[in-house]
């Protein structure tokens, strides 16, 4: 078992698979560099990490490996090494020195062999009075220009015409038995987006001027923006005005633009694999490819290099679960399947990852106040902010409370502002997944606890405080009491903190009866579960800048719907009955998330008088999620008829009623 992986490109060989899914692309870049003619210049684009460097690997084995084409000779240069400790000027003339000692090996005996070696001496030389000049005083520019002054014996063009020269008589030498047989020249030139990109664009411009000759490809890994940044100086600033001049100059360099096909990567399989090599998925029924790939392709992406990231995140936090034995996690196959997302968005969207570290109940607790907690109204100071506000409420990605304050946390972030509509859908995920958040929130709360080793960020959720979770009902009793007192009278205030604790009562006798049971504390509400998944609970949200004014000592308590009963809400009186939690669209029907449960709004003196009923809801809720009932929940891959429509409309009705019995 492995329990870690390297973030190193993929050293491919004959028998190695392709878990990218990049092994056609490399045949046909393969089959166009043997056929194509001369000189030619590919750039390979992406962005850092996304696998160009394990490509090129591929690419080199196909024209190299066992039993390939023995007439193309590989050369690979990687620049960050040559820049490590140099300046700019000196690495321009270590890469050209690497190039033409490896060139020059090639052919000893070649006639030109001493010229080109000497040539390369000098350069080297060259750069090293550079540095000297530098720590002298001397002026690196002069230097530099006395070491390419075309009138020099040293010189990049005198350069240029030896190196012609030593690869033509090479490549022409097909008599002498002494050297292999060369037909074509590649060069992989890697890494070029680790570098200063005006110095990646300096070397790009150099390896055009002296290695344009007949017999060579060169491959150039580089990402389109790293030259945008690159020639920020030269042209400005990337506009519309300008972008012709940016592409002309990429255009010049580059002959062939390939990008790396990130999109048809086997993402799902490929995560799945490393999963498995550390012992995380071991026979997991949770972990299904698509859903895999859903939650990868909002968070994370393709990037090869982030995946790797979060499978060693995982890996550790694997470790530490086994080593702590945590005897509260009932159902490890879902546990890990939510670790797996919480830390996607951890490794993806740290800042949204420290919001739910302090708001795990997502759909209850990201409001307006919340989004002023974190954003202080500073998307509000954008001109724009309100017209595309506006908007997209009308949407169905924005007509939620939870998702209106997400827009405003993205909205206000430079680094999230763009990626609005990957998070939000990435949320959905966890929301309407079937292990959802209001399912799930004694594995959350563990997972959330587990994560937080790897955070780059931990806010004091973990280790300052305790302000999410209590560990007792008078733990979360006074932090909701003071918490109303900030805008309400003592009375009222004392009223529902009354009807809270009458329900707390409730809960211990169905705890004390059933060893299954257990009430969860917290300073937004007290919850009762069934091996962690919550049954039922009393809604008293404190997570919002500042509380309400309260009207009444009427409480919400949340609970399933029924099948048995045909989904119907339950009627105590004429007063008393249950609302929907979310209502029914005819033209949104993927918005209606928590259908499946409705919300009891009663006070003290009502839950005294109806105590048995409410109890019998609760054991209600209770064989919903003991028995596995069927929950009334929206497919969103079913087609509804007009029917199912009229059916689902009728459900959510107001009047959709049935009286409960003792």
């Amino acid at each position: 078992m492995k329990t870690g992986i390297i973030d190193e490109p993929v050293n491919y060989s004959k028998n190695e698979d392709d878990k990218l899914g990049i092994k056609d692309y490399a045949y046909a870049l393969k089959t166009f560099i043997e056929n194509t003619e001369t000189p030619m210049t590919i750039g390979v684009q992406g962005e850092w990490g996304s696998g160009k460097t394990s490509l090129m690997n591929r690419l080199w084995m196909e024209l190299k490996g066992d039993d390939k084409n023995t007439e193309i000779e590989c050369i690979w240069i990687n620049t960050w090494e040559h820049s490590l400790l140099k300046s700019p000027e000196e690495t321009l003339i270590s890469i050209v020195g690497d190039i033409t000692n490896q060139i020059s090996s090639l052919n000893p005996k070649n006639k030109n062999f001493t010229k080109l070696k000497d040539t390369g001496k000098k350069l080297f030389s060259g750069a090293a009075k550079f540095a000297a000049g530098m720590a002298s005083g001397v002026a690196g520019k002069e230097v530099i220009e006395d070491i390419l002054d075309s009138k020099a014996d040293n010189s990049i063009k005198q350069l240029k015409k030896t190196l012609e020269n030593f690869i033509n008589e090479t490549i022409q030498d097909k008599d002498n038995s002494e050297i292999d047989k060369i037909s074509k020249l590649v060069f992989y030139i890697d890494d070029l987006d680790r570098i200063e990109p005006k110095d990646a664009v300096k070397i790009l411009e150099l390896l055009k001027n002296i290695f344009s000759l007949p017999y060579c490809v060169f491959i150039l890994a580089i990402d389109y923006q790293v030259v945008i940044k690159g020639l920020k100086d030269k042209f400005g600033d990337l506009t519309e005005n300008n972008e012709r001049e940016f592409r002309s100059f990429f255009d010049k360099i580059i002959q062939l633009p390939f990008v790396m096909p990130v999109s048809s990567y086997s993402t799902g399989e490929y995560v799945l694999s490393l999963l498995k090599d550390i012992n995380f998925t071991s026979d997991n029924k949770y972990f299904d490819e698509d859903l895999i790939n859903q939650i990868v392709e909002f968070s994370v992406g393709t990037n090869p290099r982030a995946i790797k990231r979060l499978t060693n995140s995982l890996s550790l936090m694997n470790i530490l679960d086994k080593q702590k034995k945590n005897n509260s996690i009932q159902d490890i196959s879902k546990y890990k399947l939510l670790l797996f997302y919480i830390v996607c968005c951890q490794v993806a969207y740290p800042k949204v990852y420290d919001i739910i570290l302090e708001n795990p109940d997502i759909v209850n607790t990201w409001n307006d106040d919340l989004a002023f907690e974190v954003t202080q109204k500073k998307e509000e100071q954008d001109i724009n902010f309100n017209s595309s506000f506006e908007e997209i409420k009308k949407q169905e990605f924005g007509d939620e409370r939870w998702e209106q304050c997400l827009y405003r946390i993205c909205f206000a972030d430079i680094n999230l502002k763009s990626n609005f509509f990957q998070v939000v859908n990435f949320i959905k995920i966890l929301i309407e997944d079937e292990n959802n958040l209001e399912n799930n929130m004694g594995n959350l709360q563990e997972v959330l606890k587990t994560s937080s080793a790897t955070a780059v960020t931990v806010k004091k959720y973990i280790q300052e405080n305790k302000s999410k979770k209590q560990d007792n009902f008078e733990g979360s009793y006074n932090y909701i009491k003071n918490w109303w007192l900030a805008t309400n009278d003592n009375e009222i205030v004392e009223k529902r903190m009354n009807s809270l604790k009458y329900l707390h009562e409730i809960f211990s006798e169905l705890q004390n009866e059933n060893e299954d049971l257990k009430i969860q504390y917290s300073n937004a509400t007290i919850s009762l579960l069934f091996k962690n998944k919550k049954i039922s609970s009393s809604y008293n949200i404190v997570n919002t800048k500042k509380p309400p004014k309260l009207k009444d000592d009427k409480i919400p308590i949340g609970m399933f719907k029924d099948i048995d009963n045909n989904y119907r809400l339950p009627k105590l009186s004429e007063k008393i009955i249950g609302k929907h939690i979310r209502n029914f669209k005819r033209d949104s029907e993927d918005i209606w998330r928590y259908s499946e449960s409705y919300s009891l709004h009663i006070g003290l003196e009502d839950l005294k008088s109806y105590r048995k009923q409410v109890v019998n809801l609760i054991l209600s809720s209770l064989e919903v999620i003991k028995e596995n009932k069927k929950l009334l929940k929206i497919d969103k891959n079913k087609t509804y008829n007009q029917d199912d429509l009229n059916d689902l409309e009728e459900k959510a009705n107001e009047n959709y009623t049935y009286n409960v019995k003792l």
